[in-house]
């Protein structure tokens, strides 16, 4: 696809474990756009690894390696993005619990 000056653009998806379920904002990917054609998956500056199992900060100066070696690891086509994101979501841990831990403690207390 081509981008032309002036047109709007997708340019970003969310993805999230379960946007009804508790504490949907916590377990949610954004799949950004970062070239015309590549797109990442990240969560709060992070990136998720083509690997399919990590998350990854973004490489700084005076890191050994470089930024187009790190990109080509966490960049992909649209397509291959969002079912990285739809991956993602299943290694999000907050408070040391993923998404499942969470609906199974909300189910046993009857929450939300």
């Amino acid at each position: 696809m081509t981008l032309e000056r002036g047109e709007p653009f997708v340019s970003e998806y969310t993805i999230d474990a379960d946007p009804f379920g508790p504490e949907p904002e916590l377990f949610t990917v954004k799949v950004l756009r970062r070239t015309e054609d590549l797109w990442s998956v990240t969560r709060f500056g992070d990136n998720y690894w083509w690997n399919g199992t990590e998350w990854d900060h973004r490489p700084y100066d005076g890191m050994k390696e470089s930024m187009k070696d790190w990109q080509a690891r966490h960049r992909w086509p649209l397509e291959e993005a969002l079912e990285q994101g739809k991956i993602a979501v299943k290694h999000i841990y907050v408070n040391g619990l993923t998404y499942d831990d969470y609906v199974k403690i909300c189910e046993e207390r009857s929450c939300g």
